[in-house]
């Protein structure tokens, strides 16, 4: 497109060459026909389509090469991780949202849990529990009085008030999952980098390969959903299957990037999982705290 400007239009700085010296904006023409910028548009879609197939062959099929790949420069290459990780992840809650079919919740009614769950009653007193209707998920609370507290009674009967509308509690969780799992990215590098800490290698390198492993953990997540709402129970089992490749992705995306023989990969494996799990669950449990006093009290 023609750069016709003299000027910046967003500074009035004087222009020599295609972007503003003093606050960068790019010289563009908006004034024309819109065939025109709808032919810029379509230029683009190719050359992001290309840069998407390829990331994606590394993605899938060379664990941590694409970090590599990204971290000696090949930017324009390959689409950003974080590109990456908010395709997928997107795609995953958008269509994983809808995945839950009427099939899938008539086995669940013939099964004998559904609307029973959302009456179930624990037999202690002092525990209370709010159970998924759908998935079988449960948020309980063993010791009330202790609870009480530390957090209030406020607290507690906000729970109570979950405890009577699983449904409403369970989609206030789901709609504030991507930014709980968001949040722990950067948490998960962290944890690299204390484990390869000797390695010497930047944090950079530790993010890059966060958001690549999230992202391939969403993809089979969303293969995995999409597989159980497709088929009739009975084949459930070899849908959950396909979740082993998310500690070999691990296992192998570790190798690539980080250079370790194969019995420090595998124990440092073990150490970062357990690590992440001890963060995951004390994250998702501050956050359902936060759920339940910003909706439910």
């Amino acid at each position: 497109m023609n750069h016709s400007h003299h000027t910046c239009q967003n500074c009035g700085t004087e222009l020599h060459g295609e972007f503003c010296s003093a606050c960068g904006q790019r010289d563009k023409d908006l004034h024309v026909p819109i065939k025109e910028l709808a032919s810029e548009f379509i230029e683009v879609l190719p050359a992001f389509d290309e840069r998407l197939m390829r990331s994606l062959r590394l993605f899938l099929f060379k664990p941590g090469i694409l970090t590599l790949e990204f971290i000696t420069g090949k930017r324009k290459t390959y689409i950003s991780p974080f590109k990456l990780y908010f395709i997928i992840s997107f795609v995953f809650f958008f269509l994983g949202s809808l995945s839950i079919s009427e099939r899938k919740q008539e086995l669940q009614e013939e099964l004998g849990y559904g609307d029973s769950l959302q009456t179930e009653k624990m037999k202690d007193s002092t525990t209370l529990s709010i159970k998924n209707p759908n998935s079988g998920v449960t948020f309980s609370i063993t010791g009330v009085d202790p609870v009480e507290r530390t957090f209030g009674k406020t607290f507690i009967d906000g729970f109570k008030t979950g405890q009577k509308n699983p449904h409403q509690f369970f989609e206030k969780i789901r709609e504030h999952l991507p930014k709980i799992l968001f949040l722990l990215l950067p948490v998960f590098a962290v944890l690299l980098k204390i484990i390869y800490h000797r390695s010497g290698i930047l944090y950079i390198r530790h993010l890059i390969f966060s958001f690549h492993f999230h992202a391939f953990v969403f993809l089979i997540l969303l293969f995995d959903v999409l597989y159980e709402a497709a088929l009739p129970k009975g084949f459930h089992i070899y849908g959950n299957l396909i979740l082993l490749t998310i500690p070999v992705y691990l296992y192998y995306g570790l190798k690539n990037v980080y250079h370790q023989s194969h019995w420090k990969t595998a124990l440092k494996i073990f150490i970062l999982s357990i690590s992440h799990l001890i963060v995951f669950i004390m994250t998702v449990s501050i956050s359902v705290v936060i759920i339940i006093l910003l909706f439910f009290t």
